[in-house]
């Protein structure tokens, strides 16, 4: 057998010199500087050539300086830096209002609606919402009742501040109770659409709190008479079960998730119209159209920024629109 003759010695040495090739790399790398900003960011400014304009005419900003990023708050509605963390309305009255239309069958009173500040928020089974406080409200309302062309009323406006107190949630429910068939006829079926909660702000109008996809509408059956066959699509249908026994009546209901009535209203943050990106070429000046009269703070926000660090400044100019 040929032998394999190994030098230790040669081996040693090459290790030692991978052992200082990479900490002699690891060192250049941790004494690495911070990487720097290109450019200073302070040297940005913003001129307006014409601080006063007419509506439909072109203001335009020009800039010096070559900032990384450059956005822009027109000053007007929804792009205002002053509201860039949130905009909050102030709120006024809740208003609940729907419309409703019957078909078919001779049931009478098979419709109501109903508010609970403590129904517990299961919708799994009706004893949940047995067990609940329901203030029935349908008397405040103007209803299909004995109208069966399909035709839909318009429930009319009720202010909710009374059965909601600020900060607490309350549960809104639809209740549809068919009555044995033998005794009282065919049920009849009901249509609701247009839910919707709505309140006044102090500068937007109307805002709406819930309509028919937000209310978060469920389905909570009593689990008698049959399969339920009411459903909630764009319209909710309160239909009786298929197959009703004549001796035997169903329930069934449609609840919202927990609503709340709040004296101020969070919108979120108004956004910026984005100018220069960090790949684009320098933008020695930007022209944007007013189209309302009005005085406006126009607010550029100009940031330099690497891996390592970033630096952000911000110029206001304010431009006058006449009509």
């Amino acid at each position: 057998m040929k032998r394999i003759s190994i030098n230790l010695k040669k081996i040693s040495k090459a290790s030692a010199y991978i052992v200082l090739l990479i900490g002699g790399l690891v060192g250049i790398t941790a004494c690495d500087p911070e990487m720097e900003l290109s450019g200073n960011v302070e040297d940005f400014t913003v001129t307006l050539l014409t601080p006063k304009i007419k509506a439909g005419e072109q203001a335009v900003f020009e800039f010096t300086g070559d900032p990384d990023l450059i956005s822009m708050f027109t000053g007007e509605l929804y792009s205002e830096y002053d509201c860039k963390d949130h905009r909050i309305l102030e709120s006024g009255d809740y208003n609940l209002s729907f419309s409703t239309a019957t078909k078919y069958g001779a049931q009478e009173n098979h419709f109501s609606i109903l508010i609970s500040s403590d129904f517990n928020g299961d919708y799994s089974n009706i004893s949940h919402v047995k067990a609940a406080t329901w203030t029935d409200i349908t008397d405040r309302f103007t209803i299909a009742k004995g109208n069966t062309s399909g035709s839909y009323v318009n429930s009319g406006v009720l202010k909710m501040n009374e059965f909601m107190a600020e900060g607490e949630p309350v549960y809104i429910g639809l209740r549809y109770v068919n009555q044995a068939t033998a005794i009282a006829g065919a049920c009849r079926t009901w249509y609701v659409r247009g839910f919707q909660l709505s309140t006044e702000t102090n500068l937007f109008g109307e805002q709406i709190i819930a309509d028919m996809s937000s209310a978060g509408f469920s389905l909570v059956d009593a689990g008698i008479g049959g399969a339920c066959r009411s459903t909630i699509l764009s319209v909710i249908t309160l239909l009786g079960p298929a197959g009703t026994s004549s001796q035997e009546g169903s329930e069934n209901w449609m609840i919202t998730k927990p609503l709340t009535r709040q004296s101020q209203i969070d919108l979120g943050p108004d956004r910026p119209t984005p100018l220069k990106g960090m790949t684009e070429q320098h933008l020695p000046e930007y022209k944007y159209i007013y189209k309302e009269p009005g005085k406006y703070k126009v607010t550029f926000v100009a940031t330099n920024a690497n891996a390592d660090q970033s630096r952000t400044v911000v110029r206001e100019v304010e431009i006058e629109v006449e009509p």
